[in-house]
């Protein structure tokens, strides 16, 4: 059980819903062992949401409604924290990304966040943000982990275009890196999604700077990003431009069975290297 520490519910929201999760939990005769157990996850973590340490999921929101009987509080509250736990700079993009009916998405570099791993979000997070609390790090982990529902609605359609290095990067331990291409093989079999991969070898149709993805809804947006941060476009020509580009990529890649020939491949060379 996680020692008690002064908390100022005013303090963040991430305070004020540890406050009320502890305040809930003690007027219910409820220890945070017990809790865990009836919510079916563990002790510390209860212990660290409630000293504003972690991030709720949501999951985790719902279930503690149901125990403690409370009407639906606690979920009520989640949104606020699941927002505030993002980083300032990704805050438009996840209401964007909340709102799209379908996106699309092409990566030349890095693991795209609606399909990392938590091992490589960590991974990538703690090395972009070095200076960052451990406390903060795992808020920002578990946000994106939370984001991920999303891939697993079938009201949205996904279309996710890597280039070959993505899978061979060095920017994580090898056996993260094969976790993370387990994770690959798993979405190339979801009904809502289009999985591709453009091998090394041809010269591309269309080279963006960096990363691209367009998120399709009443307000259709293009984000480019590059070295000098993110460009956003709403002109529909520009869209238009760039999903005619990332059309162009798609005639480059292969998807799957020879996507997943790819990905194993690559599994194969970090298994002899590690």
């Amino acid at each position: 059980m996680s020692a008690p520490r002064d908390l100022d519910p005013a303090s963040s929201v991430l305070a004020y819903f540890g406050a009320e999760l502890r305040r809930l939990r003690t007027a219910a005769g409820i220890s945070q062992e017990d809790l865990a157990q009836r919510i079916s996850y563990s002790a510390s973590l209860v212990g660290m949401i409630e000293t504003a340490r972690r991030a709720p999921a949501r999951d985790f929101a719902l279930r503690c409604d149901g125990v403690l009987d409370t009407g639906g509080t606690l979920a009520r509250l989640w949104p606020l924290v699941s927002q505030e736990a993002l980083p300032r700079w990704f805050r438009p993009f996840a209401e964007i990304e909340r709102e799209a009916t379908s996106i699309r998405t092409w990566e030349p570099l890095i693991v795209p966040g609606l399909l990392q791993t938590e091992d490589y979000a960590r991974a990538l997070i703690t090395g972009w943000q070095p200076g960052d609390a451990a406390e903060t790090v795992e808020q920002q982990v578990a946000a994106r982990m939370e984001r991920q529902r999303f891939v697993y609605d079938s009201s949205k359609s996904f279309e996710f275009l890597l280039w070959e290095p993505v899978l061979r990067a060095s920017l994580v331990e090898p056996a993260t890196m094969r976790a993370q291409l387990d994770r690959f093989q798993t979405v190339i079999g979801l009904p809502n999604v289009r999985f591709g991969i453009i091998p090394l070898g041809p010269v591309l149709q269309w080279t963006p700077q960096a990363s691209v993805q367009v998120y399709t809804s009443d307000d259709t947006v293009a984000v480019a990003e590059d070295l000098a941060g993110e460009h956003w476009h709403r002109e529909a020509e520009t869209v238009a431009a760039y999903l005619r580009g990332i059309g162009l990529l798609w005639d480059e890649a292969v998807e799957g069975d020879e996507a997943r020939a790819l990905i194993s491949a690559a599994a194969s060379m970090l298994r002899g290297g590690s």
